[in-house]
């Protein structure tokens, strides 16, 4: 499906107006500003050519031109799977170099002399010189936007690629608009994980960090993602910065040294309560059994500031954002005793920052003291305590940290039976070193990417540096508790403004909605995609078109090849082309002047500008994609009902005011795409003639254009991707994918036939990613609810719960759903499941709330009934439900099925309703 057509020779002569499509990718070598080499491609679009030049290619295709593959390769592009065609390998040096031969005449058509089409070359550009990437020279307000660091444990995934993405729109969008904008990205280089990572691996965990770092920021550049500063946490800046950060609050009295004995997530790097281990059965979210450990390290007075961090989201709602982030904030503060207190240190292990010089042994030397019987708790009195020399021989983190240490010194481990069951247990009491809790460390790159902490470089940074607060924090929806209670309580006591906002965005899942698992083979590779042709324009244009605040995306193949094709390609590329090919023949090649002719304008600029200010104001970068494509078909509609190439020179001037406000849309919408598409952008602005403009600064008249100024045509900015039967047919084959459900297994009967229809149903943990009242009916809402992979991850249900609950109050709401029942529609709405709630005989009615620690795709178990979930059908034909519910039953808040409590991983799920409530 692929092949070879020769190049034209380049000329200085311009395309005429075309009807055919030319599908052509465009390959060149291109160095980034970094200086690293990438491989950057041209492709054309679909557009509309005249005749004489649909035939003036087709004979080209058909000549003996000479092809320079040293500076130029034209293929066809062939992806019957989608997606452009892998750059071509560069040819083998030929031995002796020999003079081109001279291009083969162009033959001629039915008494029609037909003109060779030129197709301009770009440039190579380095990524500092595309839209966006620098800030304009003079700027108008600041900007302070940063990503959650990566963590440097493995390789880049989706959800990295796309924070970087949605971070760098946002970058881009603010430099471009006029102010001066710096973007802060980085690596979490410190922690457990990562040290016992480099140990399975045998190689030190700097190592280890070094090769993820690599990889991370390789994607970064693959990507076009232009951030300012990439902070690494084993900077000695960033060391610095984090110790006096730990110094101000000591010395506020905020820090406290305490033995731990509990449960340890190492996963998730943090202590776990003993009644949230035993919800979640002494298992973290994977499965991996949590750690017994028992250790002295220091605490943060985190309730002590817990009041302040509420009235602060309280009297700012757009702190935390969106509002749903925001309630889960406010109700995670509830819980006092998860905020009373918070472990900034570690002593079994020593991958991390040291505490500031002489702290450790200050602190164990008067916390001794006052064990002694001297009735005052001198560590907590005295803040910053003195410091002590270090023993001669003494092997401090720091040493440790430059040998490579693989093992932690001074534990031990052993086996310990708590609840039946085994764990490991960790005694770490004679273990003397101490490093910053992992999220004590990660969290303070936002200020040192702002300056540090002190005085340097002639510059006082006591307050955090030039650029501190940040306006945002990017950051997974997963993280919100470390972004919007642990951070701004230490930024408190350590008396430092808190950012502007914690905006939270959602995950990427799969075409229908599930979380990409390596078991399902769904998982998308960014590398992978963009090794098989993908552009990097479309990868990052199909990430945002369609994300909003919070929500997760939906990511496909198919889907990113319709958008390539469908608004890249035919909207914007397609106006760019004719833009360019009308002005090359019929202007001369120029911006024409101005001419007093009423012809109507291509969009409304102003309206773009202020939609544009909105949308961005809430982060709502799918907003503003679709803002800025919707005003690329309204130029294309525009000039196409003013069909400005059958104009006849009696009528030149209409035609030369047509074709000047053509370019001036193309303008524009160049500097408005260059946030999504920053490639092309750039491409097509040089095209029309135009110099990078603050969109603040744009004339809404459309007169933004130097009259004169040169305007190059050249081969289509995006090529049609070619896909068997049609991106859209594509898209539609893959949306009808289901999860392989494996063969039923033989199931016991019991004596008791309700207990063997209980046995058989699918009561499944499910979460409410999307919810909205149904049009026609007062008492229903929509949802869809990801109910885990195993069972076809996201569906559609309609509750009748309008009544007793609003939409923010079930948006991201974990629910428990009768998961294998039959389709039906209610009111229209095609309903799969029914999420259980508990009916009190009042009227009062709660959802049933699985345990904390469950996650969409956990299953009830009953105890003594165990039996395959029945198919649908069967639950249908035989009653199965009907059967079983008259049995659900509330009792002291339990969920239960006769006398058999909702079990999920060893902990009930309950209802806050009065006993004898009702479950259907």
């Amino acid at each position: 499906r692929k092949s070879t057509i020769r190049s034209l020779e380049s000329r200085e002569q311009g395309h005429s107006s075309s009807s055919c499509s030319a599908r052509v990718t465009i390959a060149l070598p291109a160095r980034s500003a970094s200086g690293h080499s990438t491989q950057h491609e041209r492709q054309s679009s679909s557009s509309s050519v005249s005749s004489e030049s649909h035939q003036a290619i087709m004979s080209a295709r058909a000549s003996d031109a000479a092809i320079d593959e040293r500076s130029s390769t034209l293929a066809l592009v062939g992806a019957a799977g989608g997606g452009a065609p892998k750059p071509p390998k560069a040819p083998k040096a030929p031995k002796a170099a020999a003079p081109p031969k001279p291009p083969a005449a162009a033959k001629k058509g039915k008494g029609k002399k037909k003109e060779k089409v030129d197709i301009a070359m770009e440039p190579a550009l380095p990524l500092a010189d595309l839209l966006g990437s620098t800030n304009f020279p003079q700027t108008e307000g600041e900007y302070y936007v940063t990503t959650a660091i990566n963590y440097a444990n493995g390789a880049p995934h989706m959800g990295h690629a796309y924070e970087a993405l949605v971070t760098d729109v946002v970058a881009r969008y603010h430099r471009l608009s006029g102010k001066k904008t710096f973007m802060l990205t980085g690596a979490d280089e410190h922690g457990q994980k990562i040290a016992n990572t480099a140990a399975a691996q045998n190689i030190t965990p700097q190592e280890l960090v070094d090769t993820c770092v690599a990889r991370f920021k390789a994607l970064d550049e693959r990507l076009d993602v232009a951030y300012d500063d990439y902070l690494r946490t084993t900077s000695e800046r960033h060391k610095a910065c984090c110790r006096e950060l730990w110094r101000r609050c000591a010395s506020k009295g905020d820090v406290f040294l305490e033995r731990y004995d509990g449960w340890y997530d190492e996963r998730a790097e943090q202590f776990v309560k003993a009644s949230d281990a035993k919800l979640q059965n002494y298992k973290d979210a994977d499965g991996i059994p949590l750690k017994r450990t028992t250790e002295e390290c220091y605490f943060f007075r985190l309730g002590k500031y817990a009041p302040a961090v509420r009235k602060h989201i309280e009297a700012n709602p757009e702190f935390v954002q969106p509002e749903a982030r925001r309630k889960d904030v406010l109700k995670m503060l509830d819980d006092a005793e998860e905020i009373e207190k918070l472990s900034i240190s570690r002593t079994t292990f020593d991958w991390g920052v040291g505490l500031p010089e002489g702290f450790d042994e200050g602190h164990v030397r008067v916390q001794c003291l006052s064990l002694r019987g001297d009735g005052v708790d001198a560590t907590r009195a005295t803040g910053a305590p003195p410091t002590r020399r270090r023993r001669q021989g003494a092997i401090t983190a720091g040493d440790r940290r430059a040998r490579g240490s693989r093992r932690e010194r001074g534990t031990s481990v052993r086996r310990r039976r708590v609840d039946g069951a085994s764990h490991d247990a960790v005694d770490a009491t004679r273990h003397r070193t101490q490093v910053m809790y992992v999220w004590i460390d990660a969290l303070t790159n936002y200020v040192t990417g702002a300056g540090g902490l002190g005085e340097h470089n002639g510059k006082d940074f006591t307050k955090g540096g030039g650029r501190w607060p940040a306006d945002c924090h990017i950051i997974g929806k997963d993280i919100v508790r470390f972004h919007a209670i642990y951070w701004p309580a230490f930024l408190m006591s350590a008396e430092l403004p808190l950012p502007k906002s914690v905006f939270c965005h959602g995950f990427v899942l799969d075409s229908v909605g599930a979380k990409m698992s390596k078991t399902l083979g769904n998982v998308v590779d960014p590398n992978a995609l963009l090794d098989d042709g993908v552009q990097p324009d479309s990868f990052r244009y199909f990430c945002v078109k369609d994300a909003s605040p919070g929500a997760d995306v939906k990511f496909s193949r198919p889907a990113l090849v319709l958008a390539h094709n469908t608004e890249l390609a035919d909207a914007f590329g397609n106006l760019l082309h004719r833009a360019t090919a009308l002005a090359s023949s019929k202007c001369n090649g120029q911006v024409p002047a101005p001419v007093k002719v009423e012809v109507g304008k291509p969009f409304d600029l102003a309206s773009l500008r202020n939609d544009s200010v909105k949308a961005m104001a809430s982060l709502d970068v799918g907003a503003y994609a679709k803002r800025v494509m919707a005003c690329c078909r309204d130029a294309n509609k525009w000039v196409a009902d003013l069909e400005p190439w059958k104009m006849k020179d009696d009528a030149a001037d209409k035609r030369q005011e047509v074709l000047r406000l053509l370019l001036e849309a193309c303008y524009a919408l160049s500097l408005f795409l260059a946030p999504l598409a920053p490639r092309a952008a750039t491409f097509a602005l040089r095209r029309v003639g135009g110099q990078p403009m603050a969109t603040s600064k744009l004339k809404a008249d459309f007169s933004n254009l130097q009259t004169g100024a040169r305007v190059t045509p050249g081969a289509p900015l995006f090529a049609q991707i070619e896909v068997d039967g049609g991106a859209s047919a594509a898209l539609a084959k893959e949306k009808k994918k289901k999860v392989v459900s494996k063969k039923p297994e033989a199931f016991v009967d019991y004596t008791d036939a309700d207990d063997t229809a209980a046995s058989r149903l699918a009561l499944v943990v499910g979460k409410i990613v999307e919810v909205w009242p149904h049009p026609d009916s007062d008492k229903l809402f929509c949802e869809k609810i990801d109910c885990g992979e195993a069972f076809g991850g996201v569906r559609e249900v309609a509750s009748g719960l309008q009544k007793h609950y609003k939409v923010d109050d079930l948006k991201d709401r974990v629910v428990l759903v009768a998961a294998n029942l039959k389709a039906k529609k209610l009111a229209g709405f095609p309903s799969h499941g029914m999420v259980l709630c508990a009916t009190a005989p009042d009227g009062s009615l709660s959802c049933v709330d699985p345990p904390k620690s469950a996650k969409p795709g956990d299953v009830v178990a009953l105890a003594g009934l165990k039996n395959p979930p029945a198919s649908e059908s069967q639950v249908d034909k035989k009653k199965l439900f009907a059967k079983a519910q008259p049995h659900f039953v509330v009792r002291g808040n339990v969920c239960y099925y006769k006398d058999k409590p909702f079990d999920i991983n060893g902990a009930p799920c309950t209802a806050a309703v009065a006993d004898g409530a009702s479950i259907n």
